[in-house]
């Protein structure tokens, strides 16, 4: 959602009126930077418990969270000129076609649009994929199956879109969220190239930054700032995804690798987890346990990043130079992790449960390898000139008049 924010910023700052609609859970970052805010509730949490990649799926696709998203976005979107959504914003695609307003799709990670002239790693066959030739022939039959599988989990969609008058045959998870008018894709040309097999039109925005200042905090910017003054650069530790919601095995991993290498360390966790990590970290003053915190605030002076593979994530660790180790564990994660070793700027580590040998030999060859030192330096100066979400709102206004 970061990346939208940042859009719906840059277009209040240009007046235009806007109003998000997204899952509840977004509502507080919402009222924290005064944008109106119509909760959608496609997917509803499970209080204090975990939800599989499998669930969060069947739990969005399901019929009436579909059908109940689709009401709330079409009462919000009444008097509204445009929509604006992402990958996941299929209920804002239905409203713009049953109200016949334009439509501008916002990918916010590469994998929202892939292409066969790049073709991407897919989550569940990444391992697959790795392990055969890279034949562009090959890597283009796995698009085809994610088109199929799509095409088979989006039944109750097309099925929906029926009812409504407005199914038009095309895969609801591809060229079915694609725009005529305007697609936008907001990463930077430093990480994927502009494809010949894109959707026209579309632009390639560059990075559109957010500051969550809300999650700035006087007592742990100062705790952080002290611990960086004390010693070494660390190594932050900052699990997204799935690995968020069990991070665990992932802290103790990471803290013992450090340890080997002799390493000091950030570890950034939900405030429901502070307590365990600060037990597993003890007295040792080479750790710092923290809440989240801006990633502006937390990375300057970093020694490298220790993520999932987010797409924000690699994009803010690269815009201060800092290596990222990504072990990716869902979604679009696998395919970000192939651009950045492409472009240099870290590892990935394709194990579901790395134990500490592992984790610290990938560590140690990615703090010593000068290929991806070379390849952050020359990222610099694109990431720290560019400013995507300006450059889709300019889009976004130049369609509107």
């Amino acid at each position: 959602m970061f990346p939208m924010l940042a859009v719906a910023q840059a277009l209040v700052a240009r007046g235009h009126p806007v109003t998000v609609a997204a899952e509840h859970h977004h509502g507080p970052t919402l009222a924290t930077a005064g944008i109106p805010f119509v909760a959608t509730d496609a997917v509803q949490p499970r209080p204090g418990g975990f939800r599989s990649v499998r669930d969060e799926l069947a739990a969005f696709l399901s019929p009436r969270s579909l059908e109940q998203s689709f009401e709330r976005v079409l009462e919000a979107a009444g008097e509204a000129e445009l929509i604006v959504g992402n990958q996941g914003g299929y209920a804002g695609r239905l409203v713009s076609r049953y109200l016949g307003k334009p439509w501008v799709y916002c990918a916010v990670s590469p994998l929202a649009l892939p292409s066969r002239h790049d073709p991407p790693l897919w989550p569940g066959v990444h391992g697959m994929q790795r392990a055969l030739p890279a034949w562009p022939w090959l890597g283009r039959q796995f698009l085809f199956y994610a088109r199929w599988v799509s095409r088979a989990l989006m039944q109750p969609q097309i099925r929906f879109q029926k009812r409504l008058g407005i199914w038009d045959g095309r895969n609801p998870r591809f060229e079915g969220l694609y725009s005529d008018q305007l697609n936008l894709l907001m990463v930077s040309p430093a990480l994927i190239q502009t494809q010949p097999d894109w959707p026209a039109p579309t632009q390639l925005t560059g990075y559109a930054w957010f500051e969550p200042h809300y999650l700035s905090n006087p007592h742990t910017l100062e705790r952080h700032a002290h611990f960086m003054a004390a010693g070494a650069p660390p190594v932050v530790v900052a699990p997204g995804g799935s690995a968020r919601l069990r991070p665990g095995a992932f802290y103790q991993a990471a803290m013992a690798a450090c340890r080997q290498l002799g390493r000091r360390c950030v570890l950034l966790a939900s405030p429901r987890f502070l307590a365990e990590l600060q037990a597993l970290a003890g007295d040792d003053p080479a750790v710092l346990v923290i809440p989240y915190m801006p990633y502006s605030q937390l990375l300057p002076g970093a020694a490298a990043l220790i993520h999932s593979g987010g797409i924000g994530a690699l994009g803010w660790a690269a815009r201060y130079e800092v290596p990222s180790l990504m072990m990716p564990g869902d979604w679009d994660q696998y395919d970000n992790v192939r651009l950045a070793e492409r472009a240099g700027w870290g590892h990935g580590l394709f194990s579901a449960a790395p134990d500490a040998s592992v984790l610290t030999r990938a560590l140690g060859g990615l703090l010593g390898d000068e290929r991806v030192r070379a390849g952050l330096v020359r990222a610099y100066p694109q990431l720290n000139s560019e400013n995507g979400a300006q450059q889709a709102a300019q889009a976004i206004g130049a369609l509107l008049g």
